[in-house]
């Protein structure tokens, strides 16, 4: 009887096994746990059991060939079993196969493609952020639809400027947004920063924020809070306006973190983002200031620690959300810790910031009695252009030349259409130097992949929105060298996906669509995330009051 009872849990035992008792693999997602992105890439999932394996295989096809074992844990509540492994040795620039899970339960085919070793590679990211919901636990459904959106451009990977969900001490929220993402951060590498919502009072590991995302360490708190990576000869900056605010004065810690990361990493372009802007446009009726409608410039006063490190290592773009509109201003540079900068109008001498908080939350695509918000939050010193529609940041990088445009979305605040899409801001900065060392020359028709200088100069071509002309097609953009185009393309999927639908998009709705039905018009406020309080109608009102005052007049 033992002996049987042995054959029969050794039978369930391999039944088990290959017979698929795990549960499937969800959530699927890539982004890059070490700053080198060029040979290596951490994939993260979730399942329901500790007992599921936590492996990826992958390789150059669908035939693999390759395989890594990971670890899981429980996570926070809904966010289930999170299975994370961390893939290394991989070569640069080439696009990997894999698939998740164990026998019996893999996943779907996906795609991922690791970061240039060289300063040489054309290519793209996208910037953008706030994309939390506006009332409730729901996700803004917005989002999907503008992830595919900025997707469908072929994006190497996408910075996050913060406030992924509305409350980040609710794990269904988390849990909500990975379903809202879809597949495309299973083939493009997400890498976020933390928001003011999304923080759930936790720093470090044990925050919902750090379990769902496998990122970079830093050498300060350890933590994944605040972070960098490498891609080519570029740098990128997570901070975190959330958590770890000390030091001397707030965020001093992290300053000085980020002088001595720049000062032993060289680079020809580097890039910060967070979510609390330094300078940014506010509302101010009769002198008072209406924080319901737009946040204040350095809110946390952040800018003493932290402005004069952008200065002294020029970096080239800052990029915030928080604010939920589109705001360029010109380069600043040298202006302390205050609430203003310093323009200098030469992207060589300053460092230019962005807001970029069009991603899904509530925007102020507003008028009344033909009196647009925006205008009002557009005057303050150094701003060349805002916006308040759904949104996001496309930059090319070339060697020595960047080039950004910034579209609208199909998904606005009142519908869903193709109309919707716009080019409404795109600049160019150039960096000059001794030589460019990506050229070609008759004795080395290759490029030459040396580092460029990294404090080479820099100028700036901007094209005004107004002279933009038609909408353009949402697979426009910079065009990169026929060699590099390729690197670009959606990935494919398996099953295959149609041509025209790109990764993380619903099968059969089309790019800009809001697979939950039409867009409705939220309710919320940007100031608490509540619906819009009285203080936000009451400031309405005094803009109308003051509309009418001077139509009488």
């Amino acid at each position: 009887m033992r002996a049987l009872s042995f054959v029969c849990v050794s039978l369930m035992v391999v039944a088990a096994w290959s017979g698929g008792a795990f549960a499937a693999p969800d959530h699927v997602r890539v982004s890059w746990d070490k700053e080198d992105t060029a040979h290596t890439m951490a994939v993260t999932w979730t399942t329901q059991s500790l007992g599921d394996a936590s492996i990826v295989q992958y390789g150059p096809d669908t035939s693999y060939g390759q395989e890594k074992t990971g670890a899981n844990f429980q996570a926070n509540g809904a966010l289930g079993v999170i299975h994370s492994v961390s893939i290394d040795g991989l070569e640069p620039d080439t696009l990997y196969h894999y698939r998740v899970g164990g026998p019996g339960a893999w996943s779907k085919d996906y795609t991922f493609r690791t970061g240039p070793e060289d300063g040489c590679s054309v290519f793209r990211f996208v910037a953008l952020g706030d994309n939390r919901g506006d009332t409730g636990s729901a996700p803004s459904t917005h989002w999907n639809p503008i992830l595919n959106e900025a997707l469908s451009h072929g994006p190497s990977f996408i910075l996050n400027t913060g406030d992924l969900v509305k409350d980040g001490d609710d794990d269904k929220q988390w849990a909500q947004f990975l379903e809202a993402s879809g597949d495309g951060i299973g083939h493009t590498p997400l890498m976020p920063s933390l928001g003011n919502h999304d923080d759930d009072k936790i720093d470090g590991d044990g925050a919902s924020y750090n379990q769902l995302f496998s990122l970079p360490r830093n050498t300060y708190s350890g933590s994944e809070d605040y972070y960098y990576f490498r891609y080519g000869d570029a740098l990128f900056v997570a901070l975190s306006t959330a958590t770890f605010m000390g030091g001397v004065t707030q965020f001093a810690e992290q300053a000085k973190w980020l002088d001595e990361l720049f000062t032993n990493e060289p680079a020809t372009w580097r890039f910060v983002y967070f979510h609390h802007p330094p300078y940014t446009g506010t509302v101010d009726l009769f002198g008072i200031e209406v924080d319901n409608i737009a946040h204040p410039p350095n809110e946390l006063g952040q800018n003493s620690a932290l402005v004069p490190i952008f200065d002294k290592h020029h970096v080239d773009i800052v990029f915030n959300g928080h604010n939920h509109f589109y705001q360029r201003f010109e380069p600043m540079c040298c202006g302390g810790g205050g609430d203003e900068g310093v323009p200098t109008g030469d992207p060589s001498t300053g460092t230019m910031y962005i807001i970029t908080g069009g991603a899904g939350a509530l925007t102020y695509d507003l008028s009344f009695i033909g009196l647009d918000i925006m205008d009002l939050l557009c005057g303050v010193t150094g701003s060349v252009h805002c916006d308040g529609r759904h949104h996001f940041v496309l930059i090319e990088i070339n060697g020595l030349d960047l080039t950004a445009k910034v579209y609208t979305t199909a998904s606005q605040l009142l519908g869903n259409e193709e109309e919707n899409i716009e080019l409404i801001d795109e600049f160019t900065i150039h960096k000059e130097g001794p030589e460019d060392p990506c050229a070609p020359t008759a004795a080395d028709p290759e490029p030459d992949a040396s580092d460029a200088s990294s404090d080479a100069a820099a100028t700036e071509d901007v094209t005004p929105a107004e002279d933009v002309g038609p909408a353009p097609e949402i697979d426009s953009g910079p065009t990169a060298p026929e060699t590099t185009a390729e690197l670009h393309e959606p990935p494919p999927t398996e099953p295959p996906v149609e041509e025209e639908t790109p990764p993380g998009a619903v099968p059969g709705v089309a790019i800009g669509s809001d697979p939950g039905g039409t867009s409705k018009k939220s309710s919320g406020c940007t100031g608490s995330g509540d619906p819009i309080g009285s203080l936000f109608l009451v400031a309405l009102g005094l803009i109308i009051a003051r509309r009418l005052r001077a139509t009488a007049v």
